[in-house]
């Protein structure tokens, strides 16, 4: 009769089936990088065609397909640009390695160099994209459109010239055609393979880091979670030294959570990016190594009367074994062991299951648990034996396997000792919530203190400028009658002295300087907001469209505008001279910023600003509003000039009066809108306005 351990384990163990069924379909969907689900099309003859890709609807895509080949031979983008092309070996199969394939009628061997081709067609340019890079054995310089993207160690043509490294990583581009010439070059004389062994992704930049993001989210996950159980478990093993199991099963954590951040993503580089390859694939393999002898030990502890001693001696002979040969060798060599290991494994697990099988024969407690998570175990192992040897394109697996396989086992140990720590743990439940309390009751403190500071400083730059605003307003008017009483005298002498050449001569001078004045007032009463102003209906398409050709003639023919006004935005109330003069202030101070070539783009948008938002527009009464921003790719401002922009006869420049940006913030204001400047070193700066609509 089964005791009642037994019959509880009998019943709650067939209802882990399908929890661990979800678990892994719920993580392989996260990590999926196709969002529409999509076939993506395949690389033909060195060309991969995503023009009918919609990278915002069907996400990221894989560049994987026929490459071109170059055998032994690290090209460069010029070499494709000379008269008699360089010439390909054969189309190549990426992702994948190059060990034994024919070249010429030869097998090639892992050790090498070579040089792949892509050309990628794009159905448009212009969007900012970034590619995503695994690993490749085991140095690679990647150039797109003839320019250098990225490297990840340094190929070379020998092994002293050649820097193995690992480096998983992103890199952003903005194509400015419609396709992308991709030539990666790559150098192998560390590792048995060779070659570009895992697939390139492209997709939108956003989309891009997401993906990585994601996995090395769950990476970390992993590591986390395994490594707690692998804690855990050693604690009960100290506080508990008959319990081997739990002694085993924390060994075999530890060395899954260090797998977890030296494979997939290799978050291990993102920590330490100059970290040795050598040292990193020692311990990369060791983990593999090793821990079959440590859940071999675990899986005796649990049920030792159903294993042989003499299958767990060699088991554990051929892993230490295989762990010194690690120690003491190169890459180069003992990397040549891993496929031998692994139909060792594949062994080792068969005789696994043949254990199991007479513990569920003799009813032995928790062998239909552990039978369930070993399973899923078992095929995600070998799904990762098939990739690692570029035999199926799946991607690795074995992260979902090991966190099944360990939920599953945390619930066998647990369950077998869960009695002894049940205070523990409600004290610590309620020192976590305390603690979570703490943390949201500093966190809000901080966020109050927070706002009363983006709101002083608001304050007191509003102060600023409307002090500033007040003696600029009274400086115009002072300007404004002296120039009514200079240009009356001239009058009066025009008409007291009509045919005098000489007075004349004298008075045109007068009269030009008068105008420079009157138009000095003018910008000062429009940032002073005293200016006139005669307000109409506008509609922004409309005025753009008639504004920018008087404002191109001035601006320099090597400067590219482009424009995005929807159909659908909102009507204004403006005056349409006032608004002229601040798209001009905006747009030369752009173009000036601009040294050879750039492009200045201009675009708007409707605006629904509540209540919360309202304090990050200047205060401005919650409703609809119109949006437009000019962003160039200039050279940018430092901090402290952007801080005076607005400012009245602030100017960077050796020529001009700086009252431009003045007057068109003056003008914003006065017509109850917004202006804001935003702008960075070297990268551009965008001017955004918002204004009233109707």
């Amino acid at each position: 009769m089964l005791n009642q351990d037994k019959m509880r384990t009998a019943k709650i163990g067939p209802l882990l089936v399908p929890i661990f069924f979800w678990v892994i379909l719920l993580l392989l969907n996260a990590c999926k990088p196709n969002i529409s689900g999509k076939t993506a099309p395949q690389a033909v003859d060195g060309v991969l065609d995503l023009r009918r890709w919609d990278f915002d609807q069907d996400g990221p895509v894989s560049l994987s397909g026929q490459w071109a080949f170059y055998w032994c031979v690290l090209l460069q983008p010029n070499d494709f640009a000379k008269k008699h092309l360089p010439v390909m070996s054969r189309f190549i199969h990426v992702p994948g390695a190059w060990n034994g394939f024919d070249v010429n009628g030869e097998k090639l061997p892992g050790e090498g160099y070579a040089t792949y081709r892509l050309r990628i067609l794009l159905e448009k340019a212009g969007e900012k994209m970034a590619f995503k890079f695994l690993d490749m054995a085991v140095a690679f310089s990647v150039y797109v459109n003839g320019d250098h993207l990225t490297s990840s160690g340094f190929p070379g043509k020998t092994r002293d010239s050649t820097a193995p490294r690992f480096r998983p990583h992103t890199v952003d581009i903005s194509p400015e055609a419609d396709r992308l010439d991709v030539i990666i070059q790559v150098s192998n004389f560390h590792h048995r393979k060779g070659g570009a062994w895992d697939a390139v992704h492209l997709g939108l930049a956003d989309d891009i880091r997401a993906v990585r993001q994601k996995a090395l989210n769950f990476n970390i996950f992993l590591f986390g979670s395994i490594l707690i159980m692998g804690i855990y478990h050693m604690c009960i093993f100290a506080l508990r030294n008959k319990e081997k199991c739990a002694l085993y099963f924390g060994l075999y954590c530890f060395l899954i959570a260090s797998r977890t951040l030296l494979t997939g993503e290799r978050f291990l580089v993102d920590l330490f990016p100059t970290f040795d390859w050598e040292v990193h694939t020692k311990m990369e393999y060791l983990t593999f190594y090793l821990g079959v002898p440590a859940f071999t030990g675990y899986f005796k502890s649990l049920f030792p009367k159903e294993c042989s001693k003499r299958v767990i001696h060699v088991i554990n002979f051929v892993g230490v074994l295989l762990s010194v040969i690690v120690l003491l060798t190169p890459a180069k060599f003992y990397t040549h062991t891993a496929p031998l290991f692994q139909i060792f494994t594949i062994l080792a697990a068969g005789y696994g299951f043949y254990a199991l099988i007479l513990a569920l024969k003799h009813l032995r407690q928790g062998a239909l648990v552990f039978l369930i998570g070993f399973v899923i175990l078992f095929l995600t192992l070998v799904n990762d034996i098939l990739y690692s040897n570029l035999l199926v394109n799946t991607g690795y697996m074995i992260q979902f396997g090991l966190f099944t396989f360990l939920f599953s086992q945390v619930f066998l140990l647990s369950f077998r000792i869960s009695g002894s720590f049940t205070t523990v743990e409600v004290q610590r439940a309620i020192l976590e919530r305390t603690n979570t309390s703490l943390k949201n009751e500093i966190a809000e403190r901080k966020r109050t203190e927070a706002e009363k500071i983006k709101l002083t400083v608001q304050l007191q730059q509003v102060q600023k400028m409307e002090a500033i605003a007040t003696l600029a307003g009274g400086i115009a008017h002072q300007f404004n009658n002296a120039i009514s009483v200079i240009i009356g005298n001239i009058e009066l002498l025009g008409l007291e002295f009509p045919q005098n050449k000489k007075t004349s001569k004298i008075n045109a001078p007068i009269r030009d300087s008068v105008n420079k004045m009157t138009q000095l007032t003018d910008q000062l009463l429009a940032y002073a907001r005293g200016g006139k102003y005669e307000v109409k209906e506008l509609s922004i398409g409309d005025f753009i469209g008639r504004t920018l050709p008087l404002i191109l003639y001035n601006i320099k023919s090597t400067i590219g505008v482009q424009t995005d006004i929807p159909h659908d935005i909102f009507r204004i109330r403006a005056d349409e001279t006032q608004m002229q003069m601040v798209m001009s202030a905006i747009i030369s101070n752009a173009s000036e910023a601009i040294e050879s070539t750039g492009c200045i783009c201009i675009r708007g948008r409707n605006l629904k600003i509540s209540k919360e938002d309202s304090k990050d527009f200047g205060g401005l009464q919650p409703g609809s509003y119109v949006s437009l921003t000019v962003a160039d790719d200039g050279n940018g401002m430092d901090e402290e000039t952007g801080k005076r922009v607005f400012e009245p006869f602030f100017t960077t420049k050796f020529e001009g009066r700086g009252l431009g940006m003045a007057a068109a913030y003056g003008v914003i204001k006065n017509h109850g809108g917004w202006i804001s400047i935003r702008s960075v070193v070297g990268e551009g700066t965008t001017v955004s306005f918002c204004l009233p609509a109707i």
